[in-house]
C-alpha cells in the first residue's frame, strides 16, 4: 500500500446510537469492517454519555485506550480499584473485562484486536508552533482527532490540516512524519501498528 495522509471530515463519521448515548466511529481498519460485526483490526471513536451510570459493552476479542474530551469518567473493572479520567490521562485495559463507568462525559476510544494490532494513544495538548517528529519502524497507521484548534500533519511532500471535529490520517509505508499545532491545541493521537 501506497503512503496516504488525508483529512478525515466529519461527513465521513459513522454516527449510531447505544443504551447509554451515542457513538460517533471516526475510522475503522479494514475500511470495509463493520464495527457490529466484530471483523475489524483496529476502530477509532468518540462516545457521548448522557447516563449517571453505565456498563461498557463486553469485547473479549479486544483491547481498549480510552479518555475523556469532555467531563469526568470513572471506571471500575470487576472489583478492581477505580479509574478517574478527566482529560489528559489515558488508560488501557482487557475489552472483556466486566466495566462500569459513572459521571456523563465525552470520551474517546481506541480498539485493537488482540493478536492482530498494538497501538499507543496520546494526548496533545501545546500552544502554537508546538511539534514533534514521528518514525515508523514498521507499517503503521496514525490517526490524530484535532478537538481544539489546528493541527498540520506532513509526511515528504505532502502535508494535511485539520480543525476542530476533524481527523488527520497517515497509513502506507512511511517511514518519517511530522504533526506540528498551528494554534493553541488539543488532539489525541493514536498509533497503530500489525503485529
Amino acid at each position: 500500500m501506497e503512503t496516504c495522509l488525508r483529512v478525515i471530515s466529519q461527513e465521513e463519521f459513522q454516527v449510531s446510537s447505544w443504551s447509554g448515548g451515542t457513538t460517533t466511529q471516526i475510522a475503522i481498519g479494514p475500511k470495509e469492517a463493520q464495527y457490529a460485526h466484530r471483523n475489524f483490526d483496529w476502530r477509532v471513536s468518540s462516545a457521548v454519555v448522557e447516563l449517571e451510570e453505565s456498563d461498557f459493552t463486553a469485547l473479549p476479542q479486544y483491547e481498549r485506550w480510552i479518555t475523556v474530551l469532555e467531563g469526568e469518567m470513572v471506571l471500575r473493572h470487576g472489583q478492581g480499584e477505580q479509574v478517574t479520567l478527566t482529560f489528559g490521562r489515558t488508560h488501557s485495559f482487557d475489552g472483556g473485562a466486566e466495566t462500569k463507568s459513572w459521571g456523563r462525559c465525552r470520551d474517546f476510544n481506541l480498539m485493537l484486536k488482540k493478536g492482530a494490532c498494538d497501538g499507543t494513544m496520546t494526548v496533545l495538548s501545546g500552544c502554537a508552533g508546538q511539534e514533534q517528529m514521528i518514525c515508523a519502524e514498521r507499517k503503521e497507521t496514525v490517526v490524530c482527532y484535532c478537538y481544539e484548534g489546528t493541527f498540520c500533519m506532513s509526511q515528504g511532500d505532502d502535508s494535511a490540516f485539520a480543525g476542530p471535529g476533524q481527523a488527520l490520517i497517515l497509513e502506507g509505508n512511511w517511514k518519517q512524519a511530522k504533526w506540528k499545532a498551528q494554534t493553541d491545541a488539543k488532539a489525541v493521537f493514536c498509533r497503530i501498528w500489525n503485529r
